[in-house]
């Protein structure tokens, strides 16, 4: 149970440190001290080739450190070059567009950088490296389009690995000199030319093409008989697209602890696992049983795809065909092992997804239903299965708040009191949205407007938004330090220690949780009562179950 939570470890402590030096040599280091190790072990152990492949601790080491050494070398080949470029003065600009996305008064692309020319100077080639664009004027740009224009490039403020590291506009700020700043008052004012955005190619890849049909959608939805809140949140559930929805309809979801069905994630690809299944049922009559798994496999891998490789959603996929392919081959599936793997390819493919909160809160959380839910549940599935069943739906939305609420309150600093009874209501009807939503746009896209399907899914939608704005009123404000959030995390893992290992030296431990300093955003209460009250309520029950 240990072996991949150390290999998923030494991978991100190798990505971490390839970020932090930037260089090759941990990729090299860690790699040859793996190799020294194993053939330390194998020079030691020669003899007795069972007894070196039963030898744990040197047997562990070299796998962990070659991971290390993987994840460095994740980190070294993804980080951006060069470390900074010319800001705050005018230069050609020369990338390829990732992501567009229309704002009231702009555009917002993102740009992927191929070189920045500064003016006056040489070109600097660019690698890993994206911008933000605001472009305003008549040029209609596509993800997939290659730009080329000149701006000035500014320091983004949310700048995080991951992240666009720059803004740009398609207008070119020319600052006045000192003697036209001394005539206007010594202000520091500005002047605009066109920065002559251009087209100059166009390649096409897969990311592009779902882009293309998750716009043809949202432009299908736009113009349908549905209210513009159905079609923002059907297009939030279908597409993983949520610029359609208004930030006071996204705040009822949030305040009530629901904002995890609007992020298209597990929950919406088991929906659809669920749903190929079923139709895929007829398959069993040629006894084509392997094709139905295929075609059901395939069909999540395209939603995957579909929704642009969100990390909840490949974390999804990736434990799905894990399951399969160990049920088909003989091998016993551990869903653990399926996540620590999952987590472990994102990472060598995208280390910088380490930052981002969706696979934070998107791995916590499944990891904590796969460790706590059914040691906690006190009900025989042999004997009571309908019970235990229903115990365990319940663990399931405790569990996954208990393990993220922390995590999510550092990020968007506040706690909904109402998240039980909110979850429960919403969780039933949501796979009956999406179903009914599915078959909608399925309809709208070949030419026709299903305007009494269209208004049933608007009847359930504002019933949905009512219920939540009824009960979404008690939402707690609070921002934990990051020593509360470490301190919490402690203590969760030594109350699985307990439940798993049965050592009563680890029931002590969950009282670290007490402990946390929380502040609030006006830093005047240090130990803020509601985290404290759900620590000890946590710890006592740590008590009883161990």
């Amino acid at each position: 149970m240990l072996k991949p939570i150390l290999i998923l470890s030494a991978a991100v402590v190798g990505v971490l440190i390839g970020f932090a030096t930037g260089s090759s040599w941990p990729v090299a280091g860690f790699v040859a001290a793996a190799i020294v190790v194993w053939l330390t072990a194998f020079m030691l152990l020669r003899k007795d080739r069972t007894r070196f492949q039963s030898y744990s601790r040197l047997h562990s080491v070299w796998p962990c450190l070659l991971c290390a050494g993987l994840g460095a070398m994740s980190a070294y080949w993804n980080s951006p070059g060069p470390e900074a470029l010319p800001l705050y003065v005018e230069c050609g600009i020369f990338g390829r567009v990732e992501d567009s996305r229309s704002l009231t008064t702009a555009d917002l692309l993102t740009v992927r950088l191929y070189s920045v020319t500064p003016s006056g100077g040489h070109e600097i080639e660019c690698r890993n490296i994206s911008v933000l664009l605001y472009a305003g004027g008549d040029v209609q740009l596509l993800p997939g389009d290659e730009i080329a224009y000149h701006s000035v490039l500014l320091p983004n403020a949310a700048a995080a690995p991951g992240r666009p590291a720059y803004v740009s506009h398609d207008m070119v700020r020319i600052y006045r000199n000192d003697a036209e700043a001394a005539a206007s008052g010594g202000k520091k004012q500005y002047r605009l030319k066109p920065g002559g955005l251009r087209i100059v190619g166009h390649k096409d890849n897969v990311a592009t093409l779902m882009w293309q049909w998750r716009n043809r959608i949202a432009i299908s939805l736009e113009n349908s008989s549905l209210s513009a809140a159905s079609a923002g949140m059907l297009r939030a559930l279908l597409t993983g697209v949520r610029s359609g929805i208004k930030e006071d309809e996204s705040g009822v979801f949030r305040d009530g602890g629901v904002a995890h069905t609007l992020a298209v994630s597990g929950l919406h690809v088991g929906i659809i696992a669920a749903l190929l299944s079923w139709l895929t049922m007829p398959l069993n009559l040629l006894r084509s049983r392997r094709l139905r798994l295929v075609a059901v496999c395939a069909g999540i891998w395209i939603f995957t795809l579909f929704t642009g490789l969100m990390y909840s959603t490949l974390r999804a996929a990736l434990m799905f065909t894990f399951g399969i392919v160990g049920r088909e081959t003989g091998r016993r599936s551990s869903p653990l092992h399926g996540v620590c793997m999952a987590a472990f390819l994102i990472i060598l493919v995208w280390p910088e997804a380490l930052w981002d909160a969706g696979f934070q809160l998107s791995f916590l959380c499944v990891a904590a239903l796969i460790v706590f839910v059914e040691p906690l549940n006190p009900i025989s599935h042999r004997h009571h299965p309908v019970t235990y069943k229903m115990v365990s739906a319940l663990l399931v939305t405790l569990v996954a708040t208990g393990a993220t609420w922390m995590v999510s309150a550092r990020y968007f600093g506040s706690v909904p009191m109402n998240f039980m009874l909110c979850n429960i209501i919403v969780l039933p009807v949501i796979p009956v949205i999406m179903s009914a939503g599915m078959a909608y746009v399925v309809i709208l896209m070949c030419g026709t407007d299903f305007i009494l399907l269209g208004r049933l899914i608007d009847g359930a939608i504002r019933m949905i938004y009512s219920i939540l704005d009824r009960f979404s009123v008690h939402v707690i404000d609070i921002e934990p330090s990051l020593i509360s959030v470490s301190l919490w995390f402690s203590g969760i893992v030594m109350l699985a220690i307990a439940l798993h290992y049965h050592r009563p030296a680890a029931r002590t431990l969950p009282g670290a949780m007490v402990l946390p300093v929380s502040r609030t955003p006006e830093d005047t209460v240090p130990l803020h009562r509601p985290t404290l009250i759900a620590a000890i309520l946590l710890f006592l029950l740590s008590l009883i179950v161990i």
